[in-house]
């Protein structure tokens, strides 16, 4: 995040309730003084609202405004950055945050989250990361049997596979097995 969208205290919210109005079936704040949108986009494509000096994303300020509290972490549900709906927005930890991303970083060149390409070795390895832990899960000549356990991690460790992982398994035809119920 930009040094100026640092996360800020519920002080530099508060005036969020007298300045804007919020269009629950849109999901965009409007100044309340002449009821234009307010706001425009990060480069990361964020909507933010610069109020009495401060930017701040509208997520958050959306969240505020609704129930008075700012968790750590505000998801995008759909993964659309831009959409503000209360409907489309949740409470979560950084790990639930992170493993309902819809796009790959920028530097990825395998197409899936964790999986690597290792010139080295010809093979492809497979890591996750889980509550700030990464897990090495091994090496493989096939990336389909890599993307296979990526995605086999994901459900283990999320509870379900993510919407980027989700995205590869259909590319390369990959189809998981249900996990055993071993109670």
């Amino acid at each position: 995040m930009a040094s100026n969208l640092v996360r800020k205290g519920v002080e530099y919210y508060e005036p969020a309730k007298k300045y804007l109005d919020y269009d629950e079936d849109s999901g965009e704040l409007r100044w309340a003084h002449n009821c234009r949108v307010a706001g425009g986009i990060t480069n990361r494509g964020y909507i933010h609202v610069r109020l009495r000096g401060t930017k701040l994303l509208a997520h958050r300020i959306v969240w505020y405004m609704a129930y008075g509290e700012l968790p750590d972490h505000i998801d995008h549900i759909n993964g659309c950055k831009t959409d503000n709906r209360l409907s489309n927005l949740r409470a979560c930890s950084a790990s639930e945050n992170v493993a309902n991303q819809h796009t790959l970083r920028s530097n990825n060149t395998s197409g899936c989250n964790g999986v690597v390409w290792f010139p080295k070795l010809n093979k492809w390895g497979v890591t996750i990361q889980y509550k700030g832990e990464s897990t090495y899960k091994g090496v493989f000549r096939n990336k389909r049997d890599a993307i296979r356990t990526r995605a086999e991690a994901e459900r283990d460790m999320f509870g379900t596979v993510t919407p980027i992982t989700r995205k590869c398994l259909h590319t390369y035809g990959i189809s998981l097995s249900q996990p055993t119920n071993t109670d």
